[in-house]
């Protein structure tokens, strides 16, 4: 969740209603840049490639690569690599800290904490999740305990003015410990504008059985349609909220960020994620596919991949909310490929 976001969203309404057919015409034309965004293990400002050729649409990796990255290099990383810098994150309502390695890698922290909806371990699971079905736009992420002496002793002059809320919200064990989640630091992102209402009429406009999205918007279109199927699956309630919908620089990658609020109640899902997935009729096939292998047995496996964390990722309760929530999702594909037939449902790869 970010204050921010729910503040603009607060104070813009009346302007957003004037002005957001002017921002919808401007995306679903707007022609994207022919190169992807090259994400690098924990640096900043790197010299892009050469540009591709427009018809080299990024798509998600095969798992378990997050857009290029070597997934287990960072893992290890973020596990146990020393602290060397930490800054607090503005702007969120959240304790959230940016980590900088030994190795020059940096990382957002989110420490166990009193905001009963920033639960760390749940972006743990997301990011497990999404590698299981072979989505893979959720960075890494992985537990990590930092000690109260980690956090005072690194913390940077510029943010030492919050240093009391930091230690008042943060919870810390009889030792001085608190377990958290570290997770790879997306080193360039802007908003989307994606979760505005207007935008959201647009792109499930296109994703409503029997239509086609835009050519120069396909790519995007099959991140979207993923993004409804994987938070209906992590009962992620706060993606439309303002603010959790970030985008790499040229708008072709959507990162699927903020699950820190994910995983609560009801098991059947929150109504809002029912009607959005209701509106969408176009799927990718290896999504369905990879979704009708999920179980328990593959995600505890994939959890397991996780060595000795400090905190159960997934609860048994929660497990069994995700299975319930597959079931629903496939139900709605499999009504829609009785009545379009698969061609029609399944269009994307």
């Amino acid at each position: 969740m970010r204050l921010f976001g729910y503040v603009v969203m607060e104070a813009c309404a009346l302007g957003a209603l004037a002005t957001s057919g002017v921002v919808v015409a401007r995306w679903l034309t707007h022609s994207a840049p022919a190169q992807a965004e090259k994400v690098q293990l924990g640096r900043r400002g790197s010299t892009p490639d050469r540009p591709a050729p427009r018809e080299a649409a990024p798509t998600p990796h095969p798992a378990p690569s997050f857009f290029g990255l070597d997934d287990e290099a960072v893992l290890r990383s973020l596990r146990s690599e020393p602290v060397v810098r930490a800054r607090f994150n503005k702007g969120g309502s959240t304790i959230s800290l940016r980590l900088t390695f030994g190795d020059g890698s940096q990382a957002a922290f989110k420490p166990a904490q009193t905001h009963q909806f920033s639960i760390p371990r749940k972006e743990v699971a997301a990011y497990r999740l999404s590698r299981l079905l072979g989505i893979n736009q959720v960075a890494p992420a992985a537990p990590r305990v930092l000690s109260r002496d980690d956090i005072v002793k690194h913390l940077e002059p510029g943010s030492w003015s919050v240093l009391p809320r930091i230690l008042a919200e943060t919870k810390f064990d009889a030792q001085g410990r608190t377990a958290g989640m570290a997770q790879y630091w997306i080193p360039k992102i802007k908003d989307s504008n994606l979760e505005m209402p207007a935008m959201v009429a647009a792109w499930t406009g296109w994703l409503a059985p029997g239509k086609s999205p835009p050519e120069a918007r396909r790519s995007m279109a099959v991140q979207l349609s993923n993004l409804v199927v994987f938070d209906l699956l992590m009962n992620q309630r706060d993606r439309f909220s303002g603010g959790n919908m970030k985008v790499s620089e040229d708008d072709r990658v959507l990162y699927y960020m903020d699950n820190t609020a994910a995983l609560f109640s009801p098991q059947s899902g929150h109504p809002k994620l029912r009607t959005l997935l209701g509106k969408v009729g176009l799927f990718s096939g290896r999504t369905i596919e990879a979704l009708r292998g999920l179980s328990e047995a593959s995600f505890r496996a994939e959890l397991g991949a996780e060595p000795e964390p400090p905190y159960e990722i997934v609860t048994a309760e929660e497990l069994a909310g995700i299975l319930t929530r597959k079931d629903l999702i496939l139900a709605h594909v499999d009504a829609l490929i009785a009545k379009h037939g698969k061609n029609a449902v399944l269009p994307f790869p």
